[in-house]
């Protein structure tokens, strides 16, 4: 197989997922919808709620084809045309090759986004903030261990509950990462 149908390939791959997304997003968390105007291959802009639209012109949201970024990574999806940078809804592809699925402001992550992370086999849907997962989020792992509660700055931080393969469960605090405060087990 040469580079152009690797390329071709995974441009394929990415639609598919992105559009997966987009159907899943929009039934499973409608309160993060407006409207989209939908078929996005096609269609130039789509409208996303006010907290996504802050600063933001819909005239200026293009969709553009899979292009590698400056530092290796792989972008599809919508583009402020007029600051040059990744807005709205995309798949974005790193060089481990994790995919990162979901909306994007400033060239960064921000808002309800998806990730599968190769090496550790992890998956993360939930709130993100300037590229680390921030709000509301769920985890699980290969190994079937699960994590649903808060975030902040990448960290397990407030209340969330814990649960692992062999059935044990915490639920409780969280503090940058740790189990802190009060909880049961």
């Amino acid at each position: 197989m040469d580079l152009a149908e690797v390329e071709k390939n995974l441009i394929e791959e990415s639609v598919g997922r992105l559009q997966d997304f987009v159907r899943g997003l929009q039934s499973s968390h409608p309160d993060f919808f407006n409207q989209v105007v939908y078929d996005i291959w096609s269609a130039s802009s789509f409208n996303l709620t006010d907290q996504h639209r802050v600063g933001v012109s819909l005239t200026d949201l293009v969709y553009r084809p899979a292009q590698f970024l400056p530092d290796g990574r792989l972008y599809e999806g919508t583009w402020n045309e007029s600051s040059d940078q990744i807005e709205g809804l995309g798949v974005l592809v790193t060089s481990d090759g994790s995919i990162l699925e979901g909306f994007f402001s400033g060239g960064h992550a921000n808002g309800k986004a998806r990730r599968i992370t190769v090496a550790d086999r992890e998956e993360y849907v939930g709130d993100w903030q300037d590229d680390l997962r921030h709000g509301h989020g769920e985890v699980s792992t290969a190994d079937g261990n699960r994590y649903s509660g808060s975030w902040e700055r990448d960290c397990k931080h407030g209340s969330g509950i814990e649960r692992w393969i062999d059935g044990a469960t915490y639920n409780g605090a969280f503090f940058e990462g740790l189990k802190k405060g009060e909880g049961t087990f």
